[in-house]
């Protein structure tokens, strides 16, 4: 079986694909950069891969930048480097109402800095790190020596 997908449902098709054969291709000609996943509780290997349009991923980085503005934001992010956290242990570390740290954590997720994960009665967030590496390959663009004419 193959199939064409977006990184928007990569986590959503893990879950629901995880015991089944299953072989995802993007095409690399379209993208910059390719992740291949290897999900190894299925009984045959099943891969699925995701990857960024090059000018969906740049326009995209004004929400990650903006996210990153707010200190309370950072701080989140500060906590989530330890591993997955669930939405109370992150509201319990800072002093500000329950909605004002989802309102974050919603801000966060708007510009794919973390991902959910719902386990029983309970919603856990993680970072995204493939953000962060295409943040930087953006940003190092703009570094190095600069041409003398």
């Amino acid at each position: 079986m193959v199939k064409y997908l977006s990184r928007r449902f990569l986590y959503k098709i893990i879950i629901d694909w995880t015991g089944l054969e299953a072989q995802v291709i993007i095409d690399k000609k379209l993208f910059r950069k390719f992740s291949k996943y290897p999900l190894t509780s299925a009984p045959e290997p099943c891969y699925i891969g995701y990857a960024i349009n090059k000018e969906v991923k740049e326009m995209g980085f004004h929400e990650t930048f903006k996210a990153l503005a707010d200190p309370a934001r950072r701080e989140i992010l500060m906590m989530l480097r330890g591993g997955r956290m669930s939405a109370g242990e992150i509201a319990a570390k800072f002093e500000m109402t329950g909605a004002t740290v989802s309102y974050h954590l919603s801000q966060l997720k708007k510009a794919d800095l973390i991902y959910e994960t719902r386990e029983k009665n309970f919603i856990y967030y993680d970072l995204n790190t493939s953000v962060f590496e295409q943040a930087i390959l953006w940003l190092t663009q703009f570094g190095g020596e600069k041409n003398e004419e």
